[in-house]
């Protein structure tokens, strides 16, 4: 099973207007290449009178992505590979991405349009809600009536869900859980029985739950000059700094990243030092 990443959860769309072409950016997941096409057909007809609909996607993620882009009439590399830049720092996988344009009458120049774009797949890149997809276990228990509440608790306890209840002679429960968190769950399930009741697991998938915003860490620019000045690992030491603070206040792969996201500076400079 591929590793967790994060993807959107919903489409979002944002505007902006700059020298008075009005850029319109709309994000959404895909989780198949036809989707992602499905997806730009859709936009495009929506608006069907722009000057242009830029595209750009990336299905999959981490190490096993599939991208692309263009730049739809606009000049070579000003906007879809812009737009996918945007794309590829996000942390997001199997998502979309089209920025339409419509012609304001003033010509932006290559630094200008480089510029419109990538601000414009900012918007939305930074806005949309985030989920992470998790591989998860089905499983299926025969419990007896008597034990219905306290399996429930131990089913809250380890992250799970009852999917379905089933009454018979005995309660044939439908859970769910993270895969990280089956073990534990069983092990709880047999203490409560001594030993008598085991979960079975019927299907393993994936599935997306909304991530949680990462914690942020705000550092004034005198504390970034002190860590910045203090030899060549001064820059290194900040980011392990942020690295366990964010550790502290989230658990899982997602606590031990730094990015643009998670860190606020009171100085603009310092934030473009640390992130180049």
């Amino acid at each position: 099973m591929p590793a967790s990443y994060l993807v959107p959860l919903t489409q979002i769309r944002r505007e902006q207007t700059v020298v008075n072409s009005r850029f319109i950016a709309t994000l959404g997941p895909a989780f198949s290449i036809e989707e992602a096409r499905a997806f730009i057909a859709r936009i495009k007809k929506e608006f069907a009178d722009a000057t242009h609909n830029v595209p750009a996607y990336i299905i999959g993620g981490g190490n096993t992505v599939t991208e692309y882009f263009s730049d739809d009439g606009e000049p070579s590399g000003t906007a879809g590979k812009p737009a996918l830049t945007v794309l590829r720092g996000s942390e997001l996988g199997d998502v979309v991405l089209v920025v339409t344009r419509y012609f304001g009458g003033a010509l932006l120049g290559t630094g200008g349009l480089v510029k419109a774009y990538t601000e414009a797949a900012q918007s939305v890149v930074t806005a949309v809600e985030r989920g992470e997809r998790v591989p998860v276990h089905v499983a299926m228990a025969a419990i007896p009536y008597n034990l219905l509440e306290r399996v429930r608790i131990l089913v809250n306890k380890n992250h799970g869900k009852v999917l379905g209840e089933d009454y018979a002679g005995d309660i044939t429960l439908t859970l769910q859980f993270p895969v990280e968190m089956y073990e534990a769950f069983q092990s709880d399930l047999r203490e409560l029985s001594a030993g008598k009741i085991q979960a079975e697991v019927i299907e393993t998938k994936e599935e997306i739950v909304k991530a949680a915003n990462p914690p942020e860490l705000t550092l004034s620019h005198q504390r970034f000059q002190t860590f910045r000045h203090q030899g060549g690992g001064g820059i290194p030491r900040l980011r392990l700094l942020a690295r366990g603070y964010a550790a502290q206040h989230q658990r899982g792969p997602a606590s031990h990243r730094l990015t643009r996201r998670n860190v606020r500076f009171e100085a603009v400079a310092d934030h473009e030092r640390l992130f180049p």
